[in-house]
């Protein structure tokens, strides 16, 4: 077996989104009576804020510091999602809170192009989720996590293990600062002098836990990290740093989800038909936003775009704290199918439908059906695009592709003929229609095709009732 582990030290900074700002900025937790510093952005690293450093002490370096109280639901949630994504890559995932994931790639290796390859997907991955992850490789989890902790690292054969990890300080995860302060009393500042100690004694004196945490480093005691088990839908949410009382940074944070999103997707091999942007205010109900997607997707981009074109619709009542995205089960998936001689550059009819139902609204972009109705305003019916008639339309002579939604009474001359922008000359007809006599709707009519002499066809109709008016009812040009 062969164990990725990602440590994700800046996790806590990187879900509030602000690993990038250009101020300087720290996630704090309480320790006792005061303040520590659990992680800081780069602008602050430059101005000497560390790990562990009081918030009072990181102010002397950083008088503009800005501090973030942690939240460690948000951050098991966010682990939660990179670690759904990561099946993408193994059916092994366990995750290692609050800052580790977990990943058996022994049987991946091939699959992907070598280990080489793996990793540089794995990388590509970390990049378009926002995520910096040390990584650590090891034939054994406990040495993998201990290499992601010290920077990274890459051991691939257990026989190298112990040699490997020997010139390591004795300090990482499993090792507890006390233990490693006793080890260095003693003059032990390094892996190869722990192996080295009797195993009697490191056991009374340190405990049996400290010797399964080496045994456990160099193979000599199996460990199998409980696997991760993803959630069957979507779901993440992201508290902003600061209200928001424009939709920009509500806007960032849902184009972060939804390159999660993409990801979940990819490694379950499937879709999404629709999905639900929800906006937190500081006070009242949350505002949902459906978008909906003609097609299956799961193209972070297109959901975007999407994403943006209803939410630059969307009136906020009040500022926004915090963004969600959530979806319902996901669906079969098929990439597009495109044409040999179709120009790679050209929107697929379902992505301009998409759009236009998310600038529009979804009930203002709708297909057309016909019905076997002789009635021309009752012989069509709105359908979902791309939908199929409820019944076979009835046999006809031509129609009009425009029809009036309600007919307009047209001008006579002295002869009671009728004028459309002069005289109109009829070509074809008539063509009686006579029914509907059995729901109290009934009609009597005589249709013509006729040209006005801008050249225009109409499609006309002489009511046969009294009194004997003419129509306009459609245009064919």
């Amino acid at each position: 077996m062969l164990w990725l582990d990602l440590y994700c030290p800046r996790l806590a900074l990187e879900i509030a989104l602000s690993a990038a700002r250009t101020e300087p900025v720290a996630v704090v937790e309480a320790a006792g009576a005061h303040e520590v510093v659990v992680a800081s952005n780069d602008v602050a690293l430059r101005a000497g804020v560390r790990t562990g450093m009081g918030t009072d002490a990181a102010r002397v370096r950083a008088p503009e510091l800005r501090t973030l109280k942690r939240d460690p639901a948000a951050e098991r949630a966010a682990l939660e999602r990179l670690g759904a994504a990561c099946f993408y890559f193994t059916d092994y995932v366990s995750l290692q809170p609050p800052t580790d994931v977990l990943l058996e790639i022994g049987g991946s290796r091939r699959l992907f192009g070598g280990l080489d390859a793996l990793l540089a997907e794995v990388g590509a991955m970390l990049g378009t989720l926002g995520r910096e992850a040390w990584q650590g490789i090891a034939p054994t989890p406990a040495a993998a996590r201990l290499l992601a902790h010290r920077g990274g690292g890459r051991i691939e054969h257990r026989d190298a293990l112990a040699e490997a990890l020997g010139s390591l300080p004795c300090r990482g995860p499993g090792i507890d600062r006390r233990t490693s302060e006793r080890l260095e009393g003693w003059g032990v500042s390094t892996l190869a002098g722990c192996f080295a100690l009797p195993r009697e004694g490191v056991t009374r004196r340190l405990g049996r836990d400290f010797l399964d945490c080496l045994d456990r480093l160099r193979g000599q005691r199996e460990e199998s990290p409980p696997r991760f088990q993803p959630p069957g839908r979507f779901e993440g949410v992201v508290t902003l740093p600061e209200e928001a009382a424009s939709l920009d940074l509500p806007i960032l944070a849902v184009e972060r989800l939804l390159w999660e999103l993409e990801a979940w997707l990819r490694a379950r091999d499937a879709g999404i038909q629709d999905f639900r942007i929800d906006l937190y205010p500081r006070r009242g109900d949350v505002l949902a936003v459906e978008v909906g997607l003609a097609t299956p997707t799961r193209e972070a981009q297109h959901m975007q775009a999407l994403a943006r074109e209803r939410l630059e619709r969307t009136t906020l009542q009040g500022p926004v704290v915090a963004v969600g995205v959530r979806t319902r089960a996901p669906v079969g998936y098929h990439p597009p199918v495109t044409d040999l001689l179709t120009d790679a550059g050209t929107e697929p009819p379902e992505r301009l439908l998409e759009r236009l139902r998310a600038r529009l609204g979804r009930e203002a972009v709708h297909g057309l059906a016909l019905v076997a109705e002789h009635r021309p305003e009752r012989a069509w019916q709105r359908t979902a695009p791309g939908g199929t008639p409820v019944h076979e339309p009835v046999e006809a002579p031509p129609r009009p592709l425009w029809l009036l939604a309600q007919p307009g009474v047209l001008p006579l001359d002295g002869q009671r003929r009728p004028l459309c922008q002069g005289q109109l000359d009829l070509l074809d007809g008539p063509e009686r229609i006579e029914t509907g006599w059995w729901d109290g709707d009934d009609v009597e009519r005589d249709y013509f095709v006729a040209r006005n002499p801008g050249g225009s066809l109409l499609w006309i109709y002489r009511e046969r009732r009294v009194p004997v008016m003419w129509y306009l009812h459609g245009l064919f040009a």
